[in-house]
């Protein structure tokens, strides 16, 4: 029925089964510790007192103390934030085993040393699912594994510097982005996307909104919904969209869920090192423009086969050096 403040060298317990209602926009605020651990069976529920709850009926739980936390095999439902991780002295928290919905946004993580989002099931928040912001303190880095997150607006989004893992996660069926990437004056993502299912999200599966197309964003070795590349670019929106944009890598991708690397030679983007595409490896398919830069050779070995998948183009700032034989011609 108000505020409720667990003040520092305090611990709240709440045992396997408990419900928490929350009669008006009220927070629980952590200085000391939460140890809030239920059970599969025996859930803690944190939730609405209203007779229609709705997203935003009450604060939310927001960790800010100096020491570590847990809030396993819970339901945060109908909060404005549900779990909300802001930690001046930069604590490691652990969110897992629980259901996060309902809530304009699911959980906000602006904490310096992370935390661990693992195993939770983040669906139909008004917002965002995961919100993560650097602030002055420096970056944002929770390790953020093995989630559903689905019916959000946004699955995740990014603002500012990370170097978050994002690892095992299925994200689908986000409204507008599966993933959002955007740089701040506290810099851009620049931690890692692998072994996760990112597909049937609104407009982008993952979208990038950055002017820093010296960025490259390492998103390989996901699932794409398809093996299809052309309709996995189309899910993703980049330097190939709009070259004063960072570049995703998404290559190699997964042929399935949990499934394996396709190994064709994909190529597309800048070429920054000396290459060399050989016949071992041909095919090379062109999936968006080639530049080679000032300074880099590319050099491509006789028999080898190029084919363009689109109308783009190979560029060259620096040198080609593309010389077969009489008997093994290069064939673009």
């Amino acid at each position: 029925v108000g505020h409720v403040t667990v003040e520092e060298g305090v611990t709240l317990t709440i045992d396997p089964g408990v419900e928490v209602q929350f009669n008006g926009y009220y927070y629980l605020r952590i200085y000391g510790i939460l140890d809030a651990q239920g059970t599969a069976a025996d859930m803690i529920t944190f939730t609405s007192n209203q007779p229609s709850p709705a997203a935003g009926d009450w604060s939310g739980i927001n960790l800010y103390g100096s020491n570590i936390s847990t809030i396993r095999y819970a339901i945060v439902e109908y909060a404005y934030v549900g779990v909300n991780i802001s930690s001046i002295s930069g604590q490691n928290y652990t969110v897992e085993d629980c259901v996060i919905r309902n809530n304009w946004r699911g959980v906000s993580i602006q904490n310096p040393s992370g935390a661990t989002i693992r195993n939770n099931t983040i669906e139909d928040n008004t917002e965002m699912g995961i919100y993560v912001g650097a602030t002055s303190r420096g970056d944002s880095s929770p390790a953020i594994d093995s989630n559903l997150i689905q019916g959000n607006d946004i699955g995740i989004s990014f603002n500012g510097g990370s170097a978050s893992a994002v690892t095992n996660n299925t994200i689908i069926n986000n409204t507008t982005y599966g993933l959002d990437l955007r740089i701040s004056q506290y810099g851009f993502f620049h931690g890692t996307i692998n072994n996760n299912s990112i597909y049937g999200n609104g407009d982008y599966n993952l979208h990038v909104y950055t002017n820093a197309n010296t960025y490259l964003i390492d998103a390989r070795n996901n699932w794409w919904g398809t093996t299809d590349v052309t309709s996995i670019l189309s899910g993703i929106y980049d330097w190939l969209d709009d070259d004063d944009l960072a570049r995703v890598d998404f290559l190699q991708f997964l042929d399935g869920p949990d499934g394996s690397p396709i190994q064709d030679s994909y190529v597309y983007g800048p070429i920054n090192q000396d290459t060399t595409w050989t016949l071992a490896d041909s095919p090379y398919i062109v999936v968006g423009h080639v530049t080679v830069e000032e300074g880099v050779t590319l050099t491509i070995d006789p028999g080898v086969e190029v084919q363009f998948n689109g109308y783009y183009y190979l560029r060259i700032y620096g040198i080609l050096d593309a010389q077969g034989t009489a008997a093994d011609m290069i064939t673009f």
